[in-house]
């Protein structure tokens, strides 16, 4: 089972909005980190605990309010869930944010396809990150979901990735225009940054392809094969997942919502573009893996006909050397050249004749 492959026979039979953690990890630890930024300052804290980070965030705990004075007032809020195994996390969140339980459902299922949805008063945007496992040689995914809410932004993660520590090092450091933006600036920033982690994968891919081009012109075997079926199911993946990106972005793009202001219609317009190039980067990838199959029977057939052509020219040469001897091996009682004394020499004579004769026959028709 390919490591994007998720099982989920584990919610067979379970009442809509029960939340079970579909992927592989048994581990119930987790981290809770929140962010708070304005122009002026940057606040990063963390906690291991729902209760001690409850206690901390209870100055807000009006989050549900429709009210923007919170950006005005508190900046920006980022809480950054690292680990979904824990239900109980999940549950004592989506019950602090007021989330619904469908939704809900949908962050622990790990093998959900992206997808954007609307909310009450939020929205929520689920994605699959990619990540080139070297050691393993493949693709595997994590999932990221994101909630905004307002001021406020959660985004629940599978397991640890670079992309969101590189956002918060970008909002800590002054990097970019997020500090003096509002929190769907900083949604935005997080889906365009997975998109970003596409394009670093499809250059692993492409690499990968042009080694294999190689091989295919030099040398195929069937290990190259292998290796084309496989890329193959990967970019065939790949291709579904972009397709659902774009629709996402696209949902994004046309929503009229109040969660989302005019200013932030260019960047998504720019994010859509990409998801758009992402997609005619892997459809270009997916003809090419089809023509290097095309490619590989083709050699393959070309290194059978090589074999063939040789076998062929060494038969044509020794048919007539064997019709030679088999006359000579009749055992006639009246032969004259049994009797000769050169006869032996005679006969051997005869097959280098017939032999050389025969290679330049075939050197001069190029068929050698």
């Amino acid at each position: 089972m390919f490591k994007y492959m998720k099982k989920n026979s584990k919610k067979f039979g379970t009442p809509p909005g029960t939340l079970i953690y579909t992927g592989e990890s048994k581990k119930l630890s987790y981290t809770i980190s929140l962010i708070s930024y304005n122009v002026e300052n940057f606040k990063s804290s963390s906690y291991s605990n729902f209760d001690d980070f409850e206690n901390y965030f209870s100055k807000f705990k009006n989050v549900n309010d429709n009210k923007q004075e919170h950006s005005k007032s508190n900046g920006i809020n980022w809480i950054q869930v690292e680990g979904i195994s824990n239900i109980d996390l999940i549950q004592n969140l989506g019950t602090f944010a007021s989330i619904h339980q469908l939704n809900l459902e949908d962050i622990v299922s790990v093998n959900q396809r992206p997808k954007f949805e609307e909310g009450e008063d939020y929205v929520l945007c689920i994605l699959q990150i990619p990540h080139y496992n070297e050691d393993e040689k493949i693709i595997s995914y994590s999932q990221l979901s994101l909630i905004l809410k307002n001021s406020l932004v959660i985004s629940f993660e599978e397991s640890k990735n670079i992309y969101t520590k590189t956002i918060k090092e970008r909002i800590e450091l002054k990097k970019g225009r997020v500090r003096s933006m509002n929190s769907d600036y900083l949604f935005y920033v997080l889906i365009d940054i997975i998109f970003d982690g596409y394009f670093k994968v499809i250059d692993i891919l492409n690499e990968k392809l042009e080694v294999l081009e190689e091989e295919l012109i030099t040398n195929p075997t069937k290990s190259t094969l292998n290796e084309l079926y496989k890329l193959r199911r990967e970019i065939l993946f790949l291709r579904k997942l972009s397709w659902s990106n774009k629709e996402l972005v696209s949902n994004i793009y046309h929503l009229d919502s109040k969660l989302f202001s005019k200013k932030l219609k260019p960047f998504l317009k720019d994010v859509y573009d990409h998801s758009v190039q992402i997609l005619d980067l892997i459809e270009t990838k997916r003809e090419l893996i089809s023509t290097m199959l095309d490619l590989y029977q083709s050699s393959l057939a070309n290194k059978t006909n090589e074999v063939m052509k040789v076998l062929t020219m060494f038969a044509s040469i020794f048919i007539p050397l064997t019709f030679i001897a088999g006359i000579y091996g009749m055992n006639f009682e009246y032969m004259p050249e049994l009797a000769w004394k050169f006869g032996y020499f005679g006969v051997w004579g005869i097959f280098i004749i017939v032999s050389v004769s025969l290679i330049v026959y075939f050197k001069r028709k190029n068929w050698i």
